[in-house]
């Protein structure tokens, strides 16, 4: 048969399109869309609306790439609620399983590298980009490989109350841990070999004792008084000593006194300056006769 088919044979009609396919005719059609009283024939410039009816999820790869996909700028047009299930991880910097920064040349795929970053590149090795790279270990500890060359600064500080709860074994001593004598760092020595009721300074600023040597060479006892204060401000007799000490009285030429000494130290916040009386009233001014008592400070 022939295409196509002629309505009202008998008298003639309008032909209409039809294909024959082994005898029989299939009608050609085409499709329009539009409002009522109205049709638009579907084009590659017009085509046949449709509409999305709930969301679209991705489904599980099945193991076909979708091939080299290239983001433009946003036209406008959202393409709707996408649920991503899995990725594939790439090869390439240009698949889209590949999540690593352009600027480094190796690295896991399918994984974005942690990395610390220092402007000047001089303290670190094997460098990615401007990144030294976190890794991990088998037990899910972050390291780097970077060699760090800056040596922790010199300083007078403490580190503060560190407590070390481990150490690992060795055959290795860690030092010479006996006392050694040093030649530097010492307490300062301040002798006097008559110490009387005018007060002497020992130190203008503040300071800490950690030891005395105190004698009476007389045959009465006398006393050893110390302030927290300047020469320039003690007025024996008048200001307040901060420790008053008793110094036996010596019945022979061979004296007598007393030996402190304070490990821990005595704080003295403002200076060190010191005196001694016939009396051990705060008020009292006595003298003492010439070198009758002799003392020795040790301070810092």
């Amino acid at each position: 048969m022939a295409d196509n088919i002629v309505l009202n044979s008998g008298s003639g009609g309008a032909t209409l399109a039809a294909d024959d396919i082994t005898s029989v005719w299939y009608q050609i059609v085409k499709l329009a869309h539009g409002a009522l009283d109205s049709a638009t024939l579907v084009s590659t410039t017009s085509g046949l609306p449709v509409q999305q009816q709930g969301t679209w999820t991705l489904g599980a790869n099945s193991g076909v790439d979708i091939g080299d996909v290239t983001l433009t700028a946003n036209s406008g047009v959202d393409i709707g609620d996408v649920d991503v299930l899995s990725v594939v991880p790439g090869t390439g910097a240009t698949n889209l399983g590949k999540a690593e920064d352009a600027a480094h040349s190796t690295g896991d795929v399918g994984v974005m590298a942690l990395g610390i970053r220092d402007d000047t590149l001089s303290v670190f090795s094997n460098l990615e980009g401007d990144y030294e790279p976190f890794h991990m270990t088998a037990t899910g500890r972050l390291y780097t490989s970077a060699t760090v060359d800056a040596a922790l600064p010199a300083g007078s500080n403490n580190i503060g109350d560190v407590d070390v709860l481990t150490v690992a074994a060795g055959s290795n001593l860690i030092g010479d841990v006996g006392l050694q004598g040093r030649t530097s760092g010492g307490l300062t020595p301040y002798k006097t070999i008559d110490l009387d009721e005018t007060e002497e300074e020992i130190k203008a600023t503040a300071g800490q004792v950690y030891g005395m040597h105190v004698m009476n060479l007389t045959a009465a006892p006398l006393y050893f008084k110390m302030y927290n204060a300047t020469a320039a401000t003690v007025v024996v007799g008048t200001t307040v000593p901060t420790i008053t000490i008793p110094i036996p009285g010596n019945n022979d030429s061979d004296g007598a006194g007393f030996v402190w000494s304070i490990p821990q130290g005595i704080a003295f916040g403002t200076a060190i300056t010191i005196a001694c009386t016939t009396g051990v009233a705060d008020a009292d001014a006595g003298a003492p006769a010439t070198n009758a008592c002799v003392a020795t400070v040790l301070y810092v």
